[in-house]
């Protein structure tokens, strides 16, 4: 699961955001995560948080929803 799909779920970003953050990703070729962190729509433990679940999801043991 993407990033940006978690942290939607997680009701941390809204998509407007989101898309806002593609968009400067596209522009910029940054990862997403610092994007958000440098427009302040979250912190670094919430994205520690989100790539740790990214992770475990990736490899299949994520067993929280």
């Amino acid at each position: 699961m993407k990033l940006g799909e978690i942290l939607i779920r997680r009701n941390i970003v809204n998509r407007d955001q989101l898309n806002q953050a593609i968009q400067i990703q596209q522009a910029t070729h940054q990862k997403i995560g610092k994007i958000l962190l440098d427009y302040c729509c979250l912190d670094s433990d919430i994205l520690e948080r989100s790539l740790q679940e990214q992770y475990w999801r990736s490899q299949h043991k994520w067993v929280i929803d």
